[in-house]
């Protein structure tokens, strides 16, 4: 159990890759490691899938409202310097990490030239998020290699996660997320 915090992180060598693929919610954190890996040269185009968190709403410092995470990912990127001409909002809409997973791969079916992707979500996520990417990618016959980063700047703290509220409940949820994507979230658009 105590090492329950750190089997949820899964992390690859970083390597080139034709893109990064930038998972929705945790936005900060996410784009902020996609901004890192783009900036050393990883891949020379984001690529975020438009999600459905229309209740949500982010001030700019201009005072533009924008309505989900995709359009404040694209903002934050955007302000650390990555222009819109490397950024692709992916068409959803993606209400959970399987409906990202599926967008991604009609846009990779679309773009046959991609055939590398740097998956970038919160180190709680990495696990669940490639489990659905590789079983969705293989259900769609596509040869990508998916390279795994987990966020460096963020809140979880998998060594001693009982300690902490918030790393604690992700060391419960996750677990219970593939669970049900195995049972319902996979089969539910078929």
């Amino acid at each position: 159990m105590p090492r329950a915090g750190e089997w949820l992180i899964v992390s690859d060598k970083q390597t080139h890759s034709d893109g990064i693929v930038v998972l929705m919610g945790a936005a900060e954190e996410r784009i902020h490691e996609a901004v890192t890996l783009f900036n050393a040269g990883y891949a020379g185009h984001l690529l975020i899938p438009d999600d459905f968190e229309e209740r949500r709403k982010y001030l700019t410092g201009n005072a533009d409202t924008l309505h989900n995470d995709a359009q404040y990912g694209v903002y934050l990127a955007n302000s650390a310097g990555v222009p819109d001409s490397c950024i692709t909002i992916v068409q959803g809409p993606a209400h959970n990490t399987q409906d990202e997973a599926q967008i991604i791969a009609q846009y990779l079916l679309n773009n046959p030239t991609i055939d590398t992707i740097i998956l970038v979500s919160s180190p709680y996520h990495m696990r669940r998020a490639g489990f659905i990417f590789r079983n969705e990618f293989r259900k769609q016959k596509l040869g990508i290699v998916i390279v795994m980063v987990p966020a460096g700047n963020t809140a979880y703290k998998p060594e001693k996660w009982w300690r902490d509220r918030f790393s604690a409940s992700m060391v419960i949820v996750e677990p219970v997320k593939m669970v049900y994507n195995l049972c319902w979230d996979r089969w539910r658009s078929r």
